[in-house]
């Protein structure tokens, strides 16, 4: 009897392994970004996330949240039968031609920010601005 248990919460855990590597490529595909790209930012490799994508591994439950919060999806989301954030519902739809991968990228992560942290973002990219605009003054 534990034994039909144990294969059925394995065979469970397997098939929400594959769906969620299905909905991890869907969504890195309609960001545009390559497994290459995304092994960088993550620091996973190219490789690997292939495998997590076909469903040949199970990520770790940080490396879950780190792919999670990296597209701004949640848990059930990228859990789902469903494929999160269809293109065409996409947060990055309105911009993301225009978009270079590395800005690509860089969206997907900051749209999991909350306020504070976008006004964060906003000041210390002001600062940064402003000293490399002395540099450049400094260098002339």
């Amino acid at each position: 009897m534990e034994n039909t248990k144990t294969n059925d919460s394995n065979n469970h855990m397997t098939e929400k392994c594959r769906m969620f590597g299905k909905n991890m490529r869907a969504t890195r595909k309609n960001m545009g970004i390559t497994t290459n790209e995304m092994g960088k930012f993550l620091d996973l490799s190219p490789a690997y996330v292939g495998m997590i994508e076909r469903g040949e591994r199970a990520p770790s439950f940080d490396t879950f949240l780190k792919i999670c919060d990296f597209f701004g999806e949640s848990i059930d989301n990228m859990l789902s039968r469903k494929s999160p954030s269809s293109p065409s519902k996409s947060k990055t739809t309105a911009v993301e031609p225009k978009l270079s991968q590395k800005q690509k990228m860089l969206w997907g992560m900051i749209s999991t920010f909350d306020v504070n942290e976008l006004d964060y973002l906003i000041r210390i990219t002001k600062d940064f601005k402003m000293f490399c605009e002395r540099n450049q003054k400094a260098d002339a």
